[in-house]
């Protein structure tokens, strides 16, 4: 499913590009409990919260502490920091007050989490309702989150639409951290890079969405992170993600209703995940959310690059069936390099990965281990595993008892039928293999019609 968001995005929105002049930015901070008592509030809405930095006469101090000439809330027409310990909440209430209504969006044009420079340090935005748009468009614009500072953007509900591409994790000691646990998450256009190579950005273009990048590794004391946390909501890009040295992706389970690269808009997804990138993948007694790298028009795009020294993380959440491939990603284009591996920590638990046509799959073996292909797990593949998977073809994959393909759907599909004559005569015990039997053609004929028709999954 793709998120609808022609009423969020409309045309007054989108004048806001990159060749208008810069506007003044405006930040919050923590207020001084000492020099304003009074001000106890974190919300978006309050503009005791707000200062206008260009026409304050003291927007140069390291620490500043004081209230405004005037109260000042931001608009349209401005960029908000939120740095030097400043954290700001955003909800129904927020959109109610500023749009006049709930689901009405507060438009800005960027938005910056923890920066450098006068009055630097962490910043904090906490959305738990509402609609924030930060719609300013144009190559060189980005929102940065943890840019030599802490920076940390909480999504439990509403949601947040960026027509830039955020930077996640950047600069000497940045830490940027994303947590998406509900609402909605879009990136509705890609930019400038920090972290691909020019010969990526040829191939692929420019990302909408990159993490952990080691643009500070000149600093020997370096140790910038930038990791994306998603546990539930829905997230989807217009381009594809770069994922860098310091970068990891986190998705924690099965809540998440969407996590679709490249499946908002018209232009495709792609995955670029560089050596010391860490894709972790939490699963759960559901299994887990995969991620589906979308070529939309289908037009030969939808890549995915794990390049050497790229990792994976598996681990179990709690309740993770055992002898089962879990699905982490799908994509509709070509896997152009997989020099993707296990953490050690994963090794060590046990658990296995494997790439199968277009997905990328993981599986935490119970005792003994599962036999794929040995569908009535009884540690050998033979005739009888086919019975089971004629007899179950487009039903439950649980029929398989662990040892199919795990696809997508849930169901036992005709790769399943793939992987038994693949291994037909694999035994737990030392034994001759022999060669797999030809199916009836009416069989084939069956299986074909009943997979006949069948869209692309879509998430």
């Amino acid at each position: 499913m793709r998120l609808a968001l022609a009423p969020v995005f409309a045309a007054s929105t989108l004048v806001l590009t990159s060749c208008l002049p810069v506007h003044a930015q405006n930040f919050l901070f923590r207020w001084d409990a000492e020099q304003d008592e009074a001000s106890t509030t974190s919300k978006w809405e309050d503009p005791v919260n707000w200062f206008d930095e260009t026409t304050n006469a003291n927007h140069n101090s390291v620490a500043p502490h004081f209230i405004p000439e005037t109260d000042t809330l931001p608009a349209a027409t401005f960029d908000v920091a939120v740095r030097n310990g400043g954290a700001v909440d955003f909800d129904d209430q927020t959109s109610l007050a500023l749009a006049g209504a709930a689901d009405a969006p507060v438009v800005i044009q960027r938005f910056f989490l923890g920066a450098p420079g006068a009055g630097s340090g962490s910043g904090t935005l906490n959305v738990s309702g509402g609609i924030l748009n930060a719609g300013r468009s144009g190559a060189g614009i980005v929102t940065t989150i943890g840019r030599a500072q802490d920076g940390t953007l909480n999504i439990s509900g509403g949601q947040v639409n960026v027509g830039h591409r955020v930077f996640l994790g950047s600069g000497v000691n940045g830490h940027g951290e994303i947590n998406l646990s509900g609402g909605e998450f879009v990136i509705f256009r890609g930019g400038n890079s920090a972290i691909m190579t020019p010969e990526d950005i040829t191939a692929y273009g420019r990302p909408s969405f990159e993490l952990g990048a080691d643009d500070g590794d000149s600093d020997p004391l370096n140790s910038t992170t930038g990791v994306f946390n998603i546990s539930g909501g829905a997230f989807s890009t217009r381009a594809h993600i770069a994922i860098g040295k310091y970068g990891t992706i986190d998705v924690q389970g099965s809540a998440a209703s969407q996590i679709g690269i490249g499946s908002n808009g018209s232009l495709d997804g792609g995955w670029l995940q560089y050596a010391g990138g860490t894709l972790r993948a939490g699963v759960d007694a559901g299994g887990i959310t995969p991620i589906l790298i979308d070529d939309v028009d289908d037009d030969g795009q939808g890549d995915v690059r794990f390049a050497s020294g790229s990792l994976l993380d598996p681990y179990d959440l709690g309740g993770a069936l055992q002898n089962v491939w879990h699905t982490v990603m799908q994509w509709d284009g070509t896997l152009v390099e997989n020099g993707l591996s296990l953490t050690p920590t994963a090794i060590g638990a046990g658990w296995e990965m494997q790439v199968l046509g277009n997905l990328l799959q993981v599986r935490l073996p119970g005792e003994g281990g599962g036999l794929p292909g040995d569908y009535n797990s009884d540690g050998v593949v033979d005739a009888a595993d086919y019975t089971v998977f004629r007899d179950n073809l487009g039903l439950n994959e649980s029929a398989l008892n662990g040892n199919g393909t795990g696809d997508p759907s849930g169901n036992v599909v005709a790769a399943d039928y793939n992987l038994w004559r693949a291994n037909y005569g694999a035994s737990t015990a030392p034994s001759a293999a022999s060669a797999a039997p030809e199916p009836a053609s009416t069989l084939l004929l069956a299986a074909g019609v009943a997979l006949m028709g069948q869209r692309r999954r879509q998430w």
